[in-house]
């Protein structure tokens, strides 16, 4: 059974310092903002793409199909985390602005 929770916050209030205090070895970041990097001291070293637990996407199906793989492929994930999910439904309006009919 998954929980789902959802932090929401002004910018720079610490929405994505909260994820210093999980396990990097069972929680997974999946950043939507590709230049966004963990913001506190030294975390790169322990999120980041080597050690396979922070991931770039940006569209809404790679996510999806991502999620679907991750209790198979990576059984040891108990968190994921979404960073920024409002850039996802941003992106998928402005994809559509100019569509017409």
């Amino acid at each position: 059974m998954a929980e789902l929770v959802m932090i929401v916050g002004a910018t720079g209030s610490g929405k994505s310092y909260g994820y210093k205090t999980l396990d990097p070895k069972a929680s997974l970041i999946i950043s939507v903002n590709e230049s966004k990097r963990p913001p506190f001291k030294d975390g790169s070293k322990l999120w980041n793409k080597e050690n396979g637990n922070f991931w770039n996407m940006d569209k809404a199906n790679q996510i999806i199909a991502a999620l679907k793989n991750i209790p198979t492929k990576f059984p040891n994930v108990r968190t994921i985390v979404i960073d920024d999910a409002r850039h996802i439904m941003e992106r998928e309006y402005l994809n559509k602005a100019l569509e017409a009919g």
